[in-house]
């Protein structure tokens, strides 16, 4: 068993090392002032789009662009992530556009408030931000009248700041969240009270008069693609430069929507390795879903080599622990205390990236799948104990018959047998085995360490029926 735990530390961490040395991404800093960056806004918004964003903006403000782009086509998405997307886009010293390129749903919606300006294509709509408790099993959930309005205020507070940062109407992004304020300017009612307010590119672009003043009432403008926008602008369009999601990024993003099944998936494939002999199918899937969920989360930027050296600490520590030292104590708690850090620190940005209001709701997410993970190993070492000692693979890990006494197999008596006296292993001691004794097998125990079939070992104490052995090979 202990050359099991070592095979599956060093396999595990020779993987992460190749996978993460596999995947280091460095992007090119260049001087380009008059650079046009168009960073894609596609699918749903999540934790792995996020990091897209990010490594989009950053790449913008090293190579100094004159302006960037989002390209957006989204039914909205994760609210931690649109929150953290909008504090990103405020703090953004470069010019900052939308283009609505279909749709701009929810999560989209915030997002868009917060760049300096809108643009839509033809047929586009954007608006209905309102929150809603997605289930991953049933679709859309109910919440209670309470919680319902205390998320509400809180997107309503988050999309109406960005509108305010970026010169758009608070109360028009309000209205978009809130289907109880209505909205209308001046003697016009654009969203009836009761309806949210969703609008077309026809609708969004319209002159409105409020205050003797005019203005778009949110969009620029309608037009047909980024080019377009681009000679709108006065922007070089020689100068447009797309920002690529790589195979690498999507496939990241899907990792990280299966994070549940393959945290679980490892743990419990590494667990039945400990518990079977040799090393086998179930040490290498274990790894392998442990090294996928790592690598994916390494590329969407969450993972680095810090997380997985914490988790490998926390499973030799605890591996030391249960199998080594007598007990269980201080090493077995900060054992289990390192993979749930380096767990959940693999989940979730760096906290230097994090302004303090934003902590609790990415610590939210690590806590949900690591929740979602301990639910999954129960019920599956529920079920490896009901279904697996009846396969062929597992039979010899079970009792499954009476040991008889015509086979050599008998109850010892106290007196028959003393501390000193010596025998054979006839099974592997791990820790527990058969041993024989005076022409009788007798079940025995080891202090704690593996002794090999057939090395002579003694009897070194005897508590009620336990017989204790140690090996006379060391």
């Amino acid at each position: 068993m202990q050359k099991n735990i070592l095979t599956i530390l060093c396999a595990s961490f020779c993987l992460f090392s190749i996978l993460y040395q596999g995947v280091a991404q460095t992007d090119p800093v260049e001087s380009a002032g008059n650079n046009v960056h168009i960073v894609p806004i596609h699918g749903n918004i999540e934790g792995a789009l996020l990091y897209v964003i990010r490594r989009g903006i950053k790449q913008a403000e090293k190579e100094n662009a004159g302006a960037i782009i989002f390209d957006m086509d989204t039914n909205g998405g994760e609210l931690a992530a649109a929150d953290e997307i909008v504090h990103m886009l405020l703090k953004l010293k470069i010019p900052s556009y939308t283009f609505v390129n279909s749709k701009a749903y929810s999560a989209g919606a915030i997002i868009a408030m917060a760049t300096d300006e809108i643009y839509m294509a033809p047929g586009s709509v954007i608006g209905a931000a309102t929150p809603l408790m997605i289930s991953p099993f049933s679709g859309a959930q109910e919440m209670s009248d309470t919680l319902q309005e205390k998320i509400s205020s809180a997107v309503s507070a988050l999309i109406r700041s960005a509108a305010q940062e970026k010169g758009h109407d608070p109360k028009l992004a309000e209205s978009m969240v809130r289907k109880d304020v209505g909205y209308k300017v001046g003697d016009v009612v654009i969203a009836e009270e009761g309806t949210l307010l969703t609008l077309t590119n026809t609708e969004a672009e319209q002159i409105v008069e409020e205050n003797g003043e005019t203005r778009p009432l949110l969009s620029k403008g309608t037009v047909k693609d980024i080019d377009a926008l681009l000679a709108k602008l006065d922007l070089p369009v020689d100068m447009k430069k797309e920002f690529k999601v790589s195979r690498l990024e999507t496939v990241a993003r899907v990792i990280k929507n299966l994070s549940v099944i393959l945290l679980a998936c490892g743990i419990l494939g590494i667990y039945v390795e400990i518990k079977t002999p040799g090393f086998g199918l179930p040490g290498i899937l274990g790894v392998l879903c442990l090294a996928t969920f790592f690598w994916g989360h390494h590329i969407a930027g969450l993972a680095g080599l810090e997380e997985i050296l914490i988790f490998a600490a926390g499973v030799l520590l605890l591996a030391i622990e249960v199998f080594i030292i007598p007990g269980f104590g201080i090493v077995g708690v900060l054992g289990i205390l390192f993979i749930i850090v380096g767990l959940a620190g693999s989940m979730m940005p760096s906290l230097r990236d994090l302004s303090i209001d934003m902590v609790p709701q990415m610590v939210r997410h690590p806590l949900l799948v690591l929740a979602g993970s301990v639910i999954l190993i129960g019920a599956g070492t529920m079920v490896l104990a009901r279904f697996l000692p009846k396969r062929k693979l597992f039979g010899t890990l079970i009792l499954d018959r009476a040991q008889k006494q015509d086979e050599g197999f008998v109850a010892h008596k106290s007196s028959e047998f003393e501390p000193g006296m010596e025998g054979i292993a006839l099974t592997r001691l791990r820790p527990g085995g058969t041993g024989l004794f005076n022409g009788q097998r007798l079940d025995i125990a080891s202090y704690g360490s593996f002794i090999e079939a057939n090395s002579k070992i003694k009897i070194v104490k005897i508590e009620g029926t336990n017989i204790i052995v140690d090996s006379l090979d060391n």
